[in-house]
């Protein structure tokens, strides 16, 4: 089967290759702000005192960006996937096999997808 314009798996990739650049762009300055962080608690300052001062977004915040970040592509990968093998002709034993889950959470990730296979799974697009 050739992929066409409309591949929203290859879509979800290109979500997932895009999502995981931010990521490195994020951990770079998580990086930095962590060393920050450290050197300064070293230097005797409060942590109170080093996050009222510090910039925005914080380390914690940085780093909940990057795990929804991540959780929300995974999810539209792991969706827009199962959908494409599902139509492809596996069972849902069989994607589940290959995902390493139950055939239950298979059948509900093919759920949350049938609501708009009209569409072309066109909800989980940004």
């Amino acid at each position: 089967m050739e992929p066409t314009d409309t591949d929203e798996v290859l879509d979800a990739i290109d979500s997932v290759v895009q999502a995981l650049r931010d990521n490195l762009s994020r951990t770079e300055v998580a990086l930095q702000r962590a060393s920050e962080i450290r050197e300064q608690r070293l230097a005797g300052r409060s942590y109170t005192d080093i996050y009222e001062h510090s910039e925005r977004p914080l380390l914690v915040e940085i780093l909940t960006m990057n795990v929804l970040e991540l959780h929300d592509v995974g999810h539209r990968l792991r969706t827009c996937q199962a959908w494409a093998l599902r139509q492809e002709g596996l069972s849902t034993q069989r994607i589940a096999q290959l995902y390493g889950v139950s055939r239950q959470r298979i059948m509900a990730l093919l759920r949350s997808a049938s609501g708009s296979a009209s569409q072309g799974i066109s909800q989980f697009r940004r």
